[in-house]
């Protein structure tokens, strides 16, 4: 089996493909990005720059398009890229599906 099969096959949530923009929350500072994909369990994101910059492992939150303000966890990153997982994702889960119907037309 392919590499990057079984790493898709071992998610648990359908992502699908947003371009929308948000806030990422840290202890003293606060950074835009680009919310790139979103499910109901979290969001790929892309910031400015190198994630290295943002000291991105200390993420505390993520602010979408102005209408949802959740609570995350840092999971992955690489380059400019992270994967934020959504700690509460009960509480999110209207907005995120509204957002992702939107995002599918």
């Amino acid at each position: 089996m392919h590499k990057l099969a079984s790493v898709i096959d071992q998610r648990q949530q359908v992502r699908v493909c947003v371009n929308l923009m948000g806030v990422a929350d840290f202890p003293t500072t606060k950074a835009s990005l680009r919310v790139i994909d979103l499910s109901l369990g979290g969001a790929r994101v892309e910031l400015p720059m190198h994630v290295s910059l943002y000291d991105i492992r200390q993420v505390q939150a993520l602010t979408i398009a102005g209408c949802l303000y959740a609570k995350v966890a840092w999971r992955w990153s690489r380059d400019r890229q992270a994967g934020l997982e959504f700690l509460a994702p009960a509480l999110a889960r209207s907005s995120v599906t509204e957002l992702m119907r939107e995002a599918q037309g």
